[in-house]
């Protein structure tokens, strides 16, 4: 079992990467539109500089897949922070 996931982990971990990064599509929306974001910097930066760090794992580890939506994620979460900078009352 352990050996089937090794072999595809590339894949595995870019469809999780993807829902994730799907997931924050909404909530970059809405943000744009009602020009507020509740999202504290607490939450965005670090995940943000969590996942461009994974990105180095995953370049290290030649997962090209795991790589591009990895900084999707990270670019949604900066776009957030950014989000937050902007929109702050």
């Amino acid at each position: 079992m352990l050996e089937i996931i090794k072999a595809y982990s590339d894949i595995l971990i870019m469809l999780c990467s993807l829902v994730f990064s799907v997931s924050l599509i909404p909530t970059t929306l809405n943000n744009f539109r009602k020009k507020i974001c509740e999202i504290p910097y607490k939450t965005s930066i670090p995940t943000a500089s969590g996942l461009y760090l994974l990105v180095f794992v995953y370049m290290a580890n030649g997962w090209q897949y795991s790589e591009l939506v990895g900084l999707l994620s990270a670019i949604m979460w900066t776009i957030i922070a950014l989000q937050r900078r902007q929109y702050y009352r």
